[in-house]
């Protein structure tokens, strides 16, 4: 189950061909044919850059993945057990005032979100046996001693590459609307669906990337601190596909 949310998060859509589909029948989306067709960008799921691109796309909107985004962009804190984030999701879903959705239904995302970010203590043991979810290795969720609480683990995360921070951040900035944009620190940090946010990077984490976007997007993308405002200004039009094509026409080198 969490393979599949997360390929139908970045990888997979709904074929709108086919007659009453309900989700049965699934075609690849433009990111997902160049990902993993003959000769595609990244066919084996070897780069760990990947890994954070199915990330950003399966948590930085509410789509298709509620729980996952609420989690890492709504939830008030880092720690939290089963039971905490089920009785915290009951009152999100309460507030939103849509269909029904029952405890047993929220019990089994919980379940899964935890499978998709946690290594099972069975994958521990016997390595070479184990059908954890590839996101595991981005290290965001730990298990805490006690066996029954987790944490989202905020950090510096050397693994994610700039150009996949600069893709987020470009794709950000597209949903956030307007050509000429300027961006706070602080939104960038603990905004909904930045990547601050999304990638739970630390205040130094975040900085060191932002400070480096000006040569990677050939200063579209600067950052500048002026009078004590940190701020990301977006200069001119950027296209946030064009960093992940030269990210993977590099790695390929």
């Amino acid at each position: 189950r969490g393979l599949e949310i997360v390929a139908e998060g970045a990888l997979l859509e709904e074929d709108p061909a086919a007659p009453n589909n309900r989700g049965r029948q699934l075609r690849a989306t433009d990111l997902g044919a160049a990902m993993f067709s003959d000769g595609g960008w990244d066919s084996y799921l070897e780069d760990v850059g990947t890994l954070w691109l199915i990330h950003w796309r399966l948590a930085s909107t509410p789509e298709p993945a509620t729980t996952w985004w609420w989690v890492f962009n709504q939830y008030p804190g880092t720690d939290f057990t089963r039971r905490e984030l089920q009785a915290q999701l009951e009152r999100f879903v309460a507030q939103l005032g849509s269909a029904r959705v029952s405890p047993a239904s929220l019990k089994r995302d919980i379940d899964c979100f935890i499978r998709t970010y946690g290594a099972s203590r069975r994958a521990r043991a016997v390595q070479e046996d184990t059908l954890d979810c590839p996101l595991v290795e981005l290290g965001l969720l730990r298990e805490r001693a006690d066996h029954q609480s987790y944490q989202l683990v905020r950090g510096d995360h050397p693994t994610l590459p700039l150009a996949i921070f600069g893709y987020a951040l470009a794709t950000y900035l597209e949903r956030r609307g307007g050509h000429s944009q300027t961006v706070s620190l602080h939104e960038l940090a603990f905004g909904e669906g930045t990547p601050g946010r999304v990638f739970s990077l630390s205040e130094s984490g975040l900085l060191t990337r932002l400070e480096a976007l000006g040569p990677l997007t050939a200063g579209a993308l600067v950052y500048d601190e002026t009078a004590g405002l940190k701020q990301i200004f977006l200069h001119k039009s950027l296209h946030a596909r064009m960093l992940l094509e030269r990210y993977y026409q590099a790695s390929q080198r």
